[in-house]
């Protein structure tokens, strides 16, 4: 009756692994089962001698399998994400506002170096060339890299 109480907690044991992060709770689970085999066999260090065994060769042929795969596991090509996320795939981090540059744009607040400027209707986080510009005065963006959006007061 022992080594079936033993079994039934291991797989619970190893069933709450899959949602808990860690290992704590799924070794004790493979313990448990461990030793619930052993206590149903007759001779506890022969049995364990098998299973030590067993154990080695799995290991042996999952390191082939694994090799002979060139770890590609058919299996597992569910569960792992091949897509990629770079810029040739459609994907970025950030609009892409190099179509601003040589635009006039007004400063919406004031740039200490950083405020918003407004374009339009648009508002947009920007940086000031110097290092002070007034709300309200006309800016050109002159250049963008990334986020980033610099501009200077235009010559009036």
């Amino acid at each position: 009756m022992l080594a079936l109480i033993l079994i039934l907690v291991s797989g619970i044991l190893m069933l709450v692994e899959f949602f808990v992060i860690g290992m704590i709770l799924g070794a004790i689970g493979v313990l448990l089962f461990g030793v619930s085999i052993l206590i149903v066999s007759g001779n506890v260090f022969l049995y364990s001698i098998f299973l030590a065994v067993i154990f080695i060769m799995v290991i042996i042929e999952w390191v082939i399998f694994v090799k002979y795969k060139k770890r590609k596991i058919p299996f597992l090509n569910r569960l792992i994400l091949n897509d990629a996320t770079d810029k040739e795939s459609g994907y970025t981090s950030f609009d892409d506002r190099s179509h601003l540059v040589g635009k006039i744009a007004v400063t919406h607040t004031v740039l200490r170096p950083s405020g918003t400027i407004r374009l339009g209707d648009e508002r947009i986080d920007a940086v000031a060339e110097g290092s002070y510009i007034t709300n309200d005065v006309e800016v050109k963006i002159i250049f963008v890299e990334g986020t980033r959006v610099v501009v200077r007061p235009t010559e009036n």
